[in-house]
């Protein structure tokens, strides 16, 4: 029976020899390593205080025991954490901590406590709240600001992660312990090293790149500023700042760091029918918030992938657009094709087409053909804005109807290229079979006012759910910078500027060459067409195609002297022609006239055919009836 029970049955007086079991107890507890030492010698102090006090020998024993029980249970926390028993770690180090006395070594028990309990994720209110102690025990010493830092970036806090990390540097420049000096002497100058991290950052900014993006960490929007907040939160900015800062300002790898951390992947989809999660939608909530449906489904299922590449942002034609701002809306559309090309992956969804890497190889050989012809008809390739988007992006993943790589993609390794569906001969057969041709051509397809009338064609194929996106579907391939105007007044009028405005800087006269049928004229002019659709002719209906250059040399040695002068005649008088424009509507045509000095008409055809200075014979239709002309006659 315990002594204490005894004095309390029968009043008699047993402190002693109470003392002493406690003594044997705590010994015991101690020697097993078990946290309940510190706990029960606590319980003893406190309550036999008076008799502590009394007798130097106990004085001498509670003075040693305290040291030796706080040396040892803390030692086995260290222990603990080291070797990731965190829990145990916690336990010893709560154990302890009534036995210390001195504030330095309290503040560094709770640096330790803070990690244990960071890295069990569901105590990390217990982990910030031990960090935000030792800020309060010491608020001169950088590392408590660093332990809240860690914290808060984990549960995606990054203002106040960065703003943590802001206080550790400025710490960090007059703290005395030993770890501050020590980087110091290493050439560490944060203040400054701090200021060229940010400057690169910046230089990021100012390349083409969306102003929204998607935190894959997070699922959250982030404009430029949640996005450089979400970096100086990032552990990566702590280890370019704690670097020497000789190491940063010479050292393109830095640079290249942060680069890196920066990439971003498109999203180059079909939308839905029954609508996207749009801006609104995802504006104050992240990603995997959003209601189920197969719309927000692809949403996640690009971030996830974009998450698991290793890249931090993501951005979506879908949600990282407000279209209610009629400004940022203009300035996406016209931007679009730049940030499909600064993109580092651009993910593409192919909606309806299967899986081929699950099929069985000899399956696959069999049927490569029809399942070639599955890619060339799914409807993604049938799409206005995905035609910029494939030209744009640089490296490109095909995803089946159910987010399985379309063809196989390596893991990433710094000796080898990123995988790159778009250089696959599979994708490069198909993209044949869309567009008539082969990946040579196509790549040779510049964006700008070159090859107008091919760039026309391969669009003539495509369609926009809106009449409008017609046109603002090519911005990007014709590099043009008209306004995006939206609604019933517009739609019939935007092809008809984008094409004025691609004449005008191109002065490709090729444009104007098409059939009108019906009102297949433009309201804007009638000179262009309502539709693009006219365009599905690579070749210039009435404009004859160039001649080789052999042709050319052979049909000028058989010139005579006059026919050469001639020749030179006609080439300084269309050199000298001002180009065409379109200005408000209206066409400005440089025209040549040539006197026609007998002209001859078939009665059968009803055409007529004159000899003409510089251009030989030539034949003409026209509507006109020029049969009474005194220098017109019918064929004999």
């Amino acid at each position: 029976m315990d002594a204490d029970l005894f004095s309390k049955i029968f009043g008699w007086k047993f402190s002693g020899l109470a003392i002493q079991i406690q003594q044997e107890k705590c010994q015991f507890l101690l020697d097993a390593g078990e946290a309940e030492a510190a706990i029960l010698f606590v319980e003893m102090r406190n309550t036999y205080q008076r008799e502590i006090a009394m007798h130097v020998k106990l004085s001498d024993w509670t003075s040693e025991f305290r040291r030796t029980c706080l040396t040892k249970l803390e030692g086995l926390g260290d222990e603990a954490l080291k070797s990731g028993e965190y829990k145990v770690a916690i336990k010893h180090y709560k154990a302890v901590e009534p036995l210390i006395g001195d504030l330095d070594a309290k503040h560094k028990l709770l640096l330790k406590r803070s990690e244990a309990h960071a890295n069990i994720p569901e105590n990390w209110e217990e982990a910030l709240k031990d960090a935000e102690e030792a800020i309060k025990l010491d608020p001169s010493s950088p590392w408590g600001y660093d332990r809240k830092h860690v914290v808060l970036y984990a549960r995606q806090h990054y203002r106040g992660a960065a703003e943590a990390l802001d206080e550790m540097i400025k710490a960090l420049v007059f703290s005395k312990d030993a770890k501050s000096t020590e980087l110091r002497e290493q050439g560490v100058d944060p203040g400054k090293t701090r200021q060229i991290v940010l400057e690169v950052v910046e230089k990021t900014f100012a390349q083409p790149r969306p102003h929204i993006l998607v935190n894959t960490d997070s699922g959250r929007l982030c404009d430029k500023q949640k996005q450089t907040e979400a970096f100086r939160a990032h552990p990566q900015y702590k280890e370019l700042v704690l670097s020497p800062t000789s190491q940063v300002t010479t050292n393109t790898v830095w640079q290249d760091a942060i680069k890196k951390y920066f990439r971003y992947s498109t999203f180059s989809h079909t939308w839905e029918d029954s609508g996207e999660p749009e801006f609104r939608h995802v504006e104050t909530i992240p990603v995997d918030s959003l209601p189920e449906s197969f719309p927000t489904m692809k949403l996640k299922m690009f971030c996830k992938i974009t998450h698991e590449h290793g890249y931090s942002w993501a951005w979506s034609d879908t949600c990282c657009i407000n279209k209610a701002d009629n400004n940022v809306l203009d300035m996406s559309l016209r931007s679009m094709y730049s940030w499909y090309s600064e993109s580092s992956l651009t993910i593409v969804h192919l909606k309806g087409v299967l899986d081929q890497l699950e099929i069985d190889i000899n399956t696959l050989l069999d049927k490569l053909d029809e399942l070639l012809q599955e890619f060339v008809e799914c409807k993604w390739n049938g799409r206005a804005w995905t035609l910029q988007e494939y030209f744009a992006s640089k490296v490109i993943h095909f995803y089946t109807n159910d987010w399985k790589p379309y063809l196989p993609i390596s893991p990433p390794s710094p000796n080898t290229k990123p995988t790159n569906h778009k250089d696959h001969r599979a994708i490069q057969q198909g993209m044949k079979r869309v567009t008539g041709l082969d990946s040579t051509r196509l790549a040779a397809l510049k964006p700008g006012s070159g090859d107008v009338r091919e760039k026309l064609r391969l669009a003539s194929t495509r369609k926009a759910t809106r009449k409008e996106d017609t046109a603002y579907s090519l911005l990007g391939i014709f590099k043009l910078t008209l306004q995006a105007i939206y609604g019933d007044d517009e739609a019939p009028l935007a092809l008809g500027r984008l094409l004025g405005a691609l004449l005008t800087r191109s002065a490709d006269v090729t444009i104007l060459d098409w059939i009108a049928s019906g009102d297949s004229r433009s309201e804007y002019n009638t000179c262009l067409p309502a539709e693009i659709v006219v365009y599905k002719s690579s070749e210039s209906l009435h404009i004859p195609n160039p001649i080789t250059e052999e042709a050319l040399a052979a049909s000028v040695s058989a010139m005579s002297q006059a026919d050469i002068e001639s020749a030179v005649k006609l080439h300084d008088r269309l050199h000298d022609a001002l180009p065409p424009e379109l200005v408000h509507g209206r066409l400005k045509l440089q025209c040549i006239s040539f006197p026609l000095p007998l002209i001859i008409r078939d009665p059968i055809s009803g055409k007529y055919t004159a000899t003409v200075e510089l251009l030989d014979k030539v034949e003409f239709d026209t509507k006109e009836d020029l049969s009474d002309a005194c220098w017109a006659r019918a064929f004999p």
